[in-house]
């Protein structure tokens, strides 16, 4: 079974970040619960994952909710697929109307064979009370 390590950074002009192991086997649904907790950020609002470039340029979403059959949701994906090696990173978006950003890298991957939950290893910073100002630029 693998456990892996994320660490967690708030794209914000404050540093917050988290690191946070979790079982490879578990959905993105439940990767987006823990980072949900461990940041305080309001449950229920809409959130996602993107595949990124080396720049962190946002490419493929996984939703929490998908509109369209043919896009994957994060209830179907394990996070051992999408994080299978120590290059691998994403994007996740929670609340589109605030936008808080974060980027996650894989820190390490290790094989175990207890099925400890998700846990918080290391907390540094709060949740500041504004949300980042994020600026989309489109190519021409």
């Amino acid at each position: 079974m693998k456990r892996i390590k994320f660490s967690i950074v708030l794209d914000h002009k404050q540093d917050v970040f988290r690191e946070i192991e979790i079982d490879g086997n578990n959905t993105l649904l439940q990767l987006h619960q823990i980072i949900e907790q461990s940041f305080g950020l309001n449950q229920g609002e809409m959130a996602a994952f993107y595949f990124t470039d080396e720049e962190w340029n946002q490419e493929e979403e996984i939703p929490l909710v998908s509109m369209n059959d043919s896009v994957a949701e994060m209830t179907k994906i394990k996070i051992q697929n999408v994080f299978e090696s120590l290059d691998s990173k994403m994007l996740y978006i929670n609340d589109f109307l605030l936008f808080w950003r974060f980027m996650i890298t894989t820190e390490e991957i290790s094989e175990t064979d207890s099925d400890n939950k998700a846990k918080e290893v290391l907390k540094f910073g709060e949740l500041p009370l504004d949300a980042p100002n994020i600026q989309f630029v489109a190519d021409n």
